[in-house]
């Protein structure tokens, strides 16, 4: 058993994020997650990102982070390394903060790629609805999205509206056009 659940996220270092941002929200249907002068985080599901994007020159792969099953397993994986003579460190909490997990083992593979191992990788913040449809954007689809979501729709249950905005009190305004059932947040 190794231990390794997921391929958690990948980190790119690129000259612009505004091509990445376009690539991944406009082109792919990313949400933005985060956005700084310096850094742009894209998610694809409900985890806090999938992609993580740093300014920088190398226009590259810098890292690649795998999700392991708990600290144990985290702390098995290790030995198994350093006995086999690879490097392995365990990352400070700001790497870990940065990278929204709680613990963080950094090494690199044989053609000498880092890999981070984690555990603890943190799910996205949540967001009212309303939010959500002031914001014109919806989990999974995108900044720039044309759909929201609405606390209330048929039945109760929260619903995707094709609209950018909803009334005060949540519901889609006389712009929707159709609407679904919202899917769970988890």
């Amino acid at each position: 058993m190794t231990g390794i659940k997921e391929l958690a996220y990948v980190v790119y270092e690129a000259s612009s994020l505004d091509d990445w941002e376009r690539f991944g929200v406009d082109l792919l249907g990313m949400q933005l997650a985060e956005k700084s002068a310096d850094a742009i985080a894209l998610r694809t599901d409900a985890k806090a990102h999938r992609w993580l994007v740093r300014r920088g020159p190398a226009d590259d792969l810098a890292a690649s982070g795998y999700e392991v099953t708990d600290g144990a397993a985290l702390d098995e994986i290790v030995e198994r390394l350093a006995a086999a003579g690879a490097d392995v460190a365990e990352g400070d909490a700001a790497l870990a903060a940065d990278r929204r997990v709680d613990r963080i083992a950094v090494t690199t593979d044989p053609l000498g790629n880092r890999v981070e191992l984690v555990t603890g990788f943190a799910d996205a913040p949540s967001r009212s609805a309303r939010t959500c449809c002031s914001a014109g954007s919806s989990p999974g689809r995108g900044a720039r999205a044309t759909r929201c979501c609405c606390p209330r729709g048929s039945r109760g249950r929260r619903t995707w509206s094709s609209t950018r905005a909803c009334s005060a009190s949540g519901s889609p305004t006389s712009s929707s056009r159709s609407s679904r059932r919202a899917p769970s947040p988890t």
